[in-house]
């Protein structure tokens, strides 16, 4: 008996050590990549805390800007889930503001979104954008809508399916994209683009669909994604 209860009592110190193990506590968040989406969590050991913010970072720098806020503020494990992470490089941290008024953040989570792994590794689903309902699956032809991680630079306009392109330096900068067909092969190109902000028609693409890009930034990769065109 007294063996039982040895092994019970060793049984539970192991499980509670092995959950205090896996869980992330202040100042360390665990961040993980769940499909399409980002998924934070940490144990929060504070009291007092009046408001908790998650903020999020495309450069790691001081560019920090509030996205949300956990399901909680209360003593304990606290979650979040970005929703709509960018392709590439998403950095966030947990800020808290106390009663007394302090602001206090975390260290810093950061981790890569690829959108061409996730879009050919997704299963099917049913997804509702402006009103279209699009059934997603991995042949590309099929799929007139929004399907992937949402680019920083190259998006689709809902109002008329035209591709818009937005570069905040495109004054400064040489910049050319590419656009290429499902099996890779090259269709057109777009260069000496001189704007910030700028319109390719859609009557550029031979049908509708999604059609990968490559964006390069003085004849350098910034950014690989994909963007729906429909007539």
């Amino acid at each position: 008996m007294r063996r039982l209860l040895y092994l019970i009592l060793f049984s539970s110190i192991y499980s509670l050590s092995s959950f205090a193990q896996q869980r992330a506590q202040l100042p360390n968040v665990a961040i993980a990549q769940n499909k399409n989406t980002v998924e934070l969590k940490w144990f929060c050991q504070y009291e007092g805390v009046h408001a908790i913010s998650v903020e999020r970072s495309l450069d790691s720098g001081e560019n920090y800007q509030r996205i949300g806020e956990p399901n909680t503020i209360i003593k304990g494990e606290q979650i979040f889930t970005d929703t709509h992470p960018v392709c590439g490089s998403n950095w966030y941290r947990v800020q808290l503001e106390f009663n007394s008024g302090l602001l206090w953040n975390s260290h810093i989570a950061k981790i890569y979104m690829d959108s061409s792994q996730y879009y050919f590794n997704k299963v099917e689903k049913v997804k509702t954008f402006s009103n279209l309902a699009v059934m997603s699956d991995t042949n590309i032809d099929n799929i007139d809508a929004y399907s992937y991680f949402k680019s920083l630079y190259i998006n689709t306009l809902p109002s008329n399916g035209h591709i818009q392109v937005t570069l905040n330096d495109g004054d400064i900068h040489n910049y050319i994209i590419k656009f290429l067909d499902q099996y890779e092969h090259f269709l057109f190109q777009v260069d000496g683009i001189r704007e910030k902000s700028y319109s390719i028609d859609k009557r550029n693409f031979p049908h509708k669909g999604v059609y990968k890009f490559q964006l390069y930034k003085n004849k350098e990769v910034l950014e690989i994604g994909y963007v729906s065109v429909f007539f």
